[in-house]
């Protein structure tokens, strides 16, 4: 979420005419998603989602962030939708009924909102949360989920340039976009970093290094690069788990194993 929210601070004070964020994401956590959205509703740069390329996905929290934004595109070949929220307890079973429903109500509640303030089809937005159901760029645009079907960000930019839109607090924007360069923002190399570590099997394997690590440096004292080498990699697994949602049963589960 830390990408998406310094971005459009950038844009906003470059005075960006409008952000287009390419997106291509099977979901992804429910806090960072509805930082990302905050940020969003927030922003005085018009945002753009652009499901993107074609084979891409815009799949659960990828689907709310669409449906937040002032302007939700697809690119041909590409689905959207498959909003049913999923959760585990804290003993990493799944949550029971009673949970579940309320989960779920509140993700049909919160997409419903989104939906109805950006004029797209709430029952359809509904659906995806509560029946699980998917959309082709055909689909969602027939059915008003999105605005556009474009193959490229220069068709997004000769389209809408010239129309006006209405951001989340009502205000209206006229989208002046002729000429305007199109300018790709990357990732700095700490959010790249992020990104890496967050992946929950590097994490493992950083955590079972760490602690291989240690276990030689306590079975040969002295020899000091395993217990260096070990500590390190111990301390970016530590550092992995807290952006990582842990189950810390499983966790416990894990180190009394070894």
């Amino acid at each position: 979420s830390e990408y998406i929210r310094d971005t459009i601070d950038r844009a906003e004070k470059e005075n960006a005419s409008l952000l287009i964020i390419a997106l291509n994401t099977p979901g992804g956590l429910d806090t960072s998603m509805r930082e990302i959205i905050e940020r969003i509703l927030s922003s005085k740069t018009p945002v753009l989602v652009y499901v993107s390329p074609s084979g891409a996905r815009a799949a659960s929290a990828g689907f709310f962030i669409g449906i937040a934004c002032d302007i939700f595109v697809m690119a041909p070949g590409t689905n959207t939708g498959a909003a049913h929220p999923v959760g585990v307890s804290i003993t990493g079973q799944s949550m029971d009924k009673t949970m579940e429903e309320k989960v779920t109500h509140d993700a049909a509640s919160y997409i419903k909102t989104l939906a109805e303030k950006r004029g797209r089809n709430t029952k359809l937005a509904e659906d995806a949360v509560r029946k699980s159901l998917s959309y082709t760029e055909k689909e969602a645009f027939e059915g008003k989920l999105i605005d556009l079907i474009a193959a490229s960000e220069r068709e997004i930019i000769e389209h809408f340039d010239g129309k006006r839109i209405k951001g989340f607090d009502g205000e209206e924007y006229l989208l002046e976009l002729k000429g305007e360069e199109i300018i790709d923002i990357p990732m700095s190399a700490r959010q790249k970093f992020l990104i890496t570590i967050s992946n929950p099997n590097l994490a493992y394997l950083l955590l079972m290094l760490g602690l291989l690590g240690l276990y030689f440096e306590f079975s040969n004292p002295g020899a000091i690069l395993p217990g260096v080498l070990g500590g390190i990699f111990l301390l970016l697994a530590i550092f992995s788990f807290q952006i990582l949602p842990i189950n810390y049963v499983g966790l416990i589960l894990i180190l009394l194993a070894i």
